[in-house]
């Protein structure tokens, strides 16, 4: 059972989540020990990779390891997307991409704020970094900073998220651009959970879809108001959006096989949302 004062603080939590409450610093040792009880799924919405999914990783280590980023695609995988190796050294960059297969449908958060005036996705990573950890409030945290450069901060925040909250991993933009990642959680889980199909170097036509058309995602209702707000600015209504991209597909392709993996590389969350 929890206290009232307990019960005030998940309140707050829950609030400055949905949008209602600016943030404020609250009882740390408090929420440290209740934070099992905020339905974070429930705040931000959620995702669920069905059994056969194949996610893209672009890394020399195929092992497991207790956090592991996944493309949507394997020219996102290939060309500029590289997870931190388990050394986290430059050493992790490599031409090789990885295919892995989820084995058993698994359930993983929306951690995306909303879509922006030019439909790019804009992460909630860190705002649930400074949420967990509110004594970093003051501190200028960003999504490369919280992947990347502090592996220290970032395993916490995973192991927290995973051992704590329940949750098996993300689905966020990368840098809050259109393309998308996948992060998992806790090897052990991981193991349970995807395989290993194979490692390529070069097998763009024979891996050209795109893994978001697979994927269901549940995204809270506050993403949905304010991408639509935001793309109501632009006078973009989703009807023209898909007309000029459609337009754009035939005039750059030379042939109907490239016009199919033309529409796969552009697919986005708009696409998928219909907004």
């Amino acid at each position: 059972m929890m206290d009232s004062e307990t019960k005030r603080i998940m309140k707050e939590i829950t609030d400055v989540l949905s949008g209602k409450k600016k943030f404020k610093i609250y009882d740390k040792a408090k929420l440290k020990k209740n934070i099992h009880l905020v339905d974070l799924y429930g705040i931000y919405g959620s995702c669920l990779l069905p059994k056969g999914l194949l996610l893209y990783r672009g890394h020399q280590d195929s092992k497991i390891s207790d956090t592991m980023f996944f493309a949507l695609t394997y020219d996102i995988a290939k060309d500029f997307y590289c997870s931190p190796s388990l050394d986290d050294t430059i050493n992790s960059l490599s031409e090789n991409v990885q295919v892995w297969e989820i084995r058993q449908e698994l359930k993983v958060i929306f951690l995306n704020s909303h879509l922006d005036f030019w439909a790019n996705c804009r992460s909630s990573v860190a705002e649930l970094f400074t949420l967990l950890y509110p004594q970093n409030k003051t501190a200028y945290f960003d999504d490369v900073y919280i992947k990347n450069e502090n592996i220290k901060a970032r395993n916490r925040f995973t192991n927290d998220l995973f051992n704590k909250c329940q949750i098996n991993g993300w689905f966020t933009s990368i840098e809050g651009n259109t393309e998308l990642e996948v992060c998992l959680f806790n090897k052990t889980n991981i193991a349970k959970h995807l395989q290993l199909k194979e490692v390529t170097t070069n097998k763009t036509r024979e891996y050209y879809k795109n893994s978001l058309k697979k994927i269901k995602v549940f995204p809270s209702s506050n993403f949905i108001s304010r991408s639509q707000d935001n793309l109501s600015k632009r006078k973009s209504p989703y009807r023209s959006f898909a007309k000029e991209n459609e337009i754009w597909i035939k005039e750059a392709a030379d042939d109907k096989k490239e016009e199919s993996i033309l529409r796969q590389d552009r697919y986005s969350l708009r696409h998928k949302l219909k907004i």
